[in-house]
């Protein structure tokens, strides 16, 4: 059962048979796998849609250390992540490379040029970076 190993590729069975019909994720040694027609599948990279969320891969494997900001090669998009899932929920502030940055619904808010209030202050945001303090 499970994720198995057979000359060089590896399939999704179960009752020692492959699940062709499989599409979707399967866990193997504590990390989890994109699945297609019962066989994994390399060439997966980037986000991917399951379960009602948005999960990034890197060759077929969920990048649960995907943490905080990080950018689609695909458009270029910013999206804030945990566990390698979008947490569309976030709206708020996010650090990048000792800079601070706007989400909103887990996305960089990149169209955004206002005030916000954080941590008990109130900051300039010009194209969804957090700049000088102005109260």
């Amino acid at each position: 059962n499970g994720l198995n190993e057979y000359n060089g590729e590896w399939y999704f069975l179960s009752n020692g048979q492959i699940q062709r019909t499989h599409r979707g994720l399967a866990e193997y040694d504590g990390e989890w796998f994109y699945i297609e027609n019962g066989k994994l599948v390399p060439t997966v990279n980037g986000l991917v849609e399951y379960d009602g969320g948005l999960f990034v891969f890197a060759e077929g494997r969920l990048c649960k250390e995907a943490n905080g900001l990080w950018q689609d090669p695909a458009d270029e998009t910013w999206y804030f992540l945990s566990n390698g899932q979008v947490q569309t929920q976030h709206t708020g502030v996010a650090m990048y490379d000792g800079a601070f940055f706007y989400v909103i619904d887990g996305k960089l808010a990149s169209d955004y040029n206002g005030t916000i209030e954080y941590d008990g202050a109130v900051f300039n945001v010009v194209a969804g970076q957090l700049y000088d303090q102005v109260a």
